[in-house]
């Protein structure tokens, strides 16, 4: 069998972006290539200025537009996100199912514009149906929007399709907080943290929950009739 290739290490990166004469869209590649290997290790900030420099060199690449905006959001700059992501269906990206969730995210998650949101996950439906990331954020923006049932199907959908997503049981969650069920929002919110117990969004959250829950519990003592 013919050797497979070594994969590309950070190290390898450095070693070719430190020769002085390489051309413009091979040392972008690099930088690419760089920031990818970061990314894998969350370490976003170094990614950003990775695919920032790249951007200098092959400022209209749509691929690096839209990876760029993945980055941007992940350190909260949210419209410069979806900046990002508009221009690379500008300069001739075709948008994947994956590109309309990322947008979808965005928007949801970082800008709270919950009905745009729902477009994107909407469109990333059509081009996969049965996508289960697409169909917890479907979920959650429905429920943010008061369509608590809705939001509930398709957060069921997701979690079918892939029982260990613990950002679907994240969505469940925040559906059944946004309709004031708190107890059964912390199901989720448990379950989610099974999955992946170093979440501090979830446990953020599920810390809220709890406080909502023992407020509506404190004043439901506080209503009740003496007994005779």
């Amino acid at each position: 069998m013919p050797d497979q290739p070594s994969p590309i290490s950070l190290a390898d990166c450095q070693q070719r972006l430190q020769q002085p004469h390489l051309a413009a869209e091979e040392r972008a590649y690099w930088l690419r290539q760089r920031a990818t290997l970061l990314v894998a290790q969350d370490n976003y900030q170094d990614a950003l200025y990775s695919y920032s420099r790249a951007l200098e060199l092959t400022p209209d690449d749509p691929m690096l537009l839209y990876q760029w905006g993945v980055v941007l959001h992940q350190l909260g700059s949210h419209d410069e996100a979806i900046a990002a992501y508009d221009r690379a269906r500008e300069h001739g990206m075709i948008p994947t199912a994956q590109f309309w969730i990322d947008r979808g995210n965005t928007l949801a998650r970082g800008l709270k514009r919950y009905r745009d949101a729902l477009v994107s996950y909407d469109t990333a439906l059509t081009l996969e149906p049965d996508n289960a990331s697409g169909l917890s954020g479907q979920g959650f923006c429905l429920g943010m929007l008061g369509r608590t049932a809705q939001g509930l199907v398709s957060c069921d959908r997701a979690l079918t399709l892939d029982p260990r997503l613990p950002e679907g049981w994240n969505s469940r969650g925040l559906v059944f907080y946004r309709a004031k069920r708190y107890s059964e929002a912390l199901a989720q919110f448990d379950r989610a943290l099974e999955l992946q117990p170093n979440a501090d969004r979830i446990w953020h959250i599920e810390a809220w929950c709890w406080c909502s829950c023992s407020v509506r519990r404190r004043r439901s003592r506080v209503l009740q009739p003496p007994s005779d």
